[in-house]
């Protein structure tokens, strides 16, 4: 069993909670951009390629960035 040290442990999990928001932040930032109302609901352009290569680049779950965007419509 791999052990992992409890002060580097902490520190990923902080490192991938700021990852989280700052996707978080660019979907909100493409969606003011684009000006996206509840029923235009497809994000696309520059703002698509870059929510994508920020998810792939920084390991957001797919999950994530779907439950990310069905926040932002429902509430």
């Amino acid at each position: 069993m791999l052990r992992i040290p409890l002060k580097l442990a902490h520190a990923n999990q902080s490192l991938t909670c700021m990852h989280l928001q700052a996707y978080d932040s660019c979907l909100a930032a493409a969606i003011r951009d684009q000006k996206k109302g509840r029923s235009d609901l497809h994000i696309t352009g520059k703002w698509r390629w870059l929510l994508d290569a920020f998810a792939e680049t920084y390991g957001v779950r797919t999950i994530y960035a779907t439950l990310a965007y069905l926040d932002w419509v429902v509430g």
